[in-house]
């Protein structure tokens, strides 16, 4: 390369080249790394372009006698291979005199101004890349580099000529990538030998002695933004010997019922690691709830830091200053946005072991049952982020949900696909229960016509020479009563048989409940038989989608001292969640239509006679009876007679 007309203020002296920075194996920004370690400084250190006997602007050629080197760039993180673009800036480049290197000049003095060049300071590349963002950099173009992947590897190789480079990553998907520096060192003067250096994207820098800056960011479940239930309704202590196939511990997923209070958490999100080099970085956190949720409540804020002269995590602390964020909805609503100020996300810039971490905690009750069984309440949060220096307008996002799931006793598996006019889904109607009444009619033998009528939906069993024909009738009008207690003393719910025999409950958690009829049909005697039935055996899949549960029923009549298990329902779905809204579509795998319910009869009540009977007479009536009487009488006295005479 020839240089001519030299206007570009020098920085020092530097003889052997950039002395190399030794890389420790973590995460900061700015990095500084050389191929070569560099020799002492020589008479001239320090000394101005002036001083040294040059102008600001240095006439004649100067001839480059060193050859360009390889730079690397490595620790790209593997979800943004293929998607980013990796560029190195000259700061610095070499000054050449009777084909030796003389000095570095800075590119851009004056929106890249360093004083040291052995020790650039974070706060100068900060600025620096602060002015390649802005279109500031003077020969933006000039000297820059674009980094090629090597092969299938997390390196990015390039070809430049000896000097310093600031070096911006572009296009991450959910990483922020502060500026780092690399050089290539010229390590004799005299032959023009030259080294190029390395930098990996995941070290820290040291500036003296202390840690700079984080290298980058990354945001989601990975590494931070991971939103949980905090008040799970079931935890493995509160959990009684009936509910024990029920699922414990999975922070995405809950089973509750209809009013239960909701405790949310949204941990461990990770404050951007954002440098002065960022303007206005944008930095929000937005929550919705489903409409069958209640009001937000409890809304709180806060931030944690390392403690002091530790590498722990101190206490979460709650955000005092509205300064510090704006808050859009939140407490009585059932949304929320909070966006961070620039000033409070620059103000921990300089944390490096341990970055700092938001914590948002609030309360709902869930309200509605317009979503039961496989059909979930959703909750989803969005972090809104800056995340490429090099596009202001530029933003990523990640999303996180949680899922609530409540029950229903003769409902849809899906009511959300149960509405979606598909013909196919009208399978999905569960039936653990059924309302029947009974009549029985007798008839003699010859009068029978059919055993078994599927069509009347009669059945008919042989009896000495009868036959007693049995007639099954969907029964509306039973009303059976819901309880959490065995003893059947505090009532839940109650629900009425409708036309097809059928009555629901919704709103359920898993759990154990028991039931029996309160009410019996007009013209009918009340079933006495108690049910039990246990829903659980809840799974999830890691995304928090439910994927199956089970209804199992035990029953107890008059003569018997204990349950008596009955039958068993298990339902079983693939789910599918759609990465940008949450929303789960599911594939039942159930064959409702073949699993029949606990049918739950009634007998009709006995129709007694009131048609009169013997002793019940008429004044006539009775006269003609005792006439008649007495002529039979009469009759057989005379015989007497005659035989007494003979």
């Amino acid at each position: 390369m020839k240089k001519t007309n030299w206007s570009r203020k020098t920085i020092g002296l530097l003889s052997a080249g950039l002395i190399a920075a030794s890389l420790p194996p973590a995460m900061s920004c700015p990095v500084y790394a050389s191929g070569t370690a560099g020799g002492e400084r020589g008479a001239a250190a320090g000394v101005s372009g002036e001083e040294s006997g040059g102008t600001a602007g240095v006439s004649g050629e100067q001839a480059d006698t060193a050859a360009a080197q390889t730079i690397s760039v490595t620790g790209v993180r593997e979800e943004d291979l293929g998607k980013v673009s990796v560029r190195a800036y000259q700061l610095a480049d070499g000054y050449y005199e009777d084909g030796m290197l003389i000095r570095y000049v800075l590119t851009d003095p004056e929106n890249a101004p360093i004083t040291d060049l052995e020790h650039p300071a974070a706060s100068e590349i900060s600025s620096a890349a602060a002015a390649i963002a802005a279109g500031k950099y003077r020969d933006m173009d000039q000297g820059t580099v674009t980094l090629k992947r090597d092969g299938n590897t997390d390196t990015f190789k390039g070809e430049a000529e000896p000097g310093l480079y600031l070096v911006l990553v572009s296009g991450g998907e959910q990483t922020e990538y502060n500026p780092a520096v690399v050089a290539v060192n010229v390590a004799d003067a005299n032959t023009g030998a030259a080294s190029g250096g390395t930098v990996d994207m995941g070290k820290f820098f040291t500036e003296g002695s202390e840690k700079a800056y984080l290298k980058y960011t990354s945001y989601g479940r990975e590494l931070g933004a991971d939103k949980k239930i905090a008040g799970s309704a079931h935890t493995a202590d509160s959990l009684s010997a009936a509910d024990s196939p029920v699922t414990v511990g999975n922070p995405r997923a809950d089973a509750v019922a209809k009013g239960d209070l909701i405790s949310f958490s949204l941990d461990g999100i990770t404050i951007p690691a954002y440098t002065d080099a960022w303007e206005s970085p944008v930095f929000m956190i937005e929550d919705a709830l489903d409409d069958t949720f209640g009001e937000i409540s409890g809304l709180r804020v806060e931030v944690r830091k390392r403690k002091d002269g530790t590498n722990e995590y101190g206490a979460y602390e709650e955000i005092p200053s509205q300064d510090a964020f704006s808050l859009t909805g939140g407490n009585g609503k059932k949304n929320f946005r909070i966006q961070f100020s620039p000033a409070f996300l620059k103000s921990f810039q300089r944390e490096t072991d341990l970055r700092p971490e938001i914590r948002i905690t609030y309360q709902s009750k869930l309200e509605k049952t317009d979503h039961y069984n496989f059909s979930a309440n959703l909750n989803r949060m969005t972090v809104t982020y800056s995340n490429d220096l090099t596009d202001r307008n530029s933003t990523k996002q990640v999303t996180d949900h949680t899922y609530h799931y409540t029950f229903a006793i003769d409902g849809s598996m899906d009511p959300d696909a149960a509405n979606d006019g598909d013909e196919n889904t009208k399978t999905w109607q569960t039936s653990e229960f059924v309302k029947n009444g009974v009549r029985v009619t007798t008839a003699d033998e010859q009068d029978k016509t059919v055993v078994k009528d599927s069509d009347k939906n009669t059945t008919g069993t042989k009896e000495n020479g009868k036959v007693n024909t049995v007639e099954k009738n969907a029964l509306s009008g039973a009303v059976f009563t819901l309880y959490k207690d065995e003893t059947m003393k505090e009532p839940i719910a109650s629900s009425a048989s409708d036309g097809n025999g059928t009555f629901s409950f919704l709103g359920l958690d898993t759990g154990t409940y028991y039931m029996k009829e309160t009410k019996a049909p007009e013209g009918y005697t009340p079933n006495t038989t108690k049910y039990r039935f246990m829903i659980g055996s809840v799974t999830y899949s890691d995304e928090g989608a439910m994927t199956s549960y089970q209804v199992a029923v035990s029953a107890k009549g008059e003569a018997d001292e204990e349950y008596r298990d009955v039958k068993s329902f298990l339902y079983h779905v693939k789910p599918a969640v759609s990465a940008e809204t949450g929303r789960i579509t599911n594939t039942v795998e159930t064959a409702v239509g073949s699993q029949t319910p606990v049918v739950i009869r009634n007998v009709r009540l006995k129709n007694l006679p009131s048609a009169g009977g013997a002793g019940i007479f008429t004044a006539a009536a009775a006269a003609a009876f005792a006439g008649a009487a007495g002529i039979v009488l009469s009759g057989k006295k005379k015989d007497k007679e005659k035989a007494d005479k003979k």
